[in-house]
């Protein structure tokens, strides 16, 4: 079973409808070999079940590391496109 990291108080999470699935974006900050920082974008996508009680449950069916961007970037606002 695939499960998501603790996130610290101060991660920002972002999610959309993938698809009828959720994606669940988050950035992670971390130092580079300049003395600065980096912003590591991480994305999951977790299927979505309705129980009979009512009660929705998730499977995160994977998890990982889309994008290193410069510290000054952050996600904005997370949009679903169709193609």
């Amino acid at each position: 079973m695939v499960r998501l990291p603790k996130f610290s108080p101060n991660v920002c999470i972002q999610l959309a409808d993938y698809g009828g699935k959720m994606a669940v974006l988050w950035v992670e900050q971390s130092p580079c070999s300049n003395n600065g920082y980096k912003n590591k974008i991480w994305c999951a996508e977790i299927a979505l079940e309705k129980q009979e009680s009512c009660e929705i449950w998730g499977e995160v069916e994977w998890f990982g590391h889309v994008l290193t961007v410069p510290s000054t970037c952050f996600v904005a606002k997370v949009i679903a496109a169709t193609v």
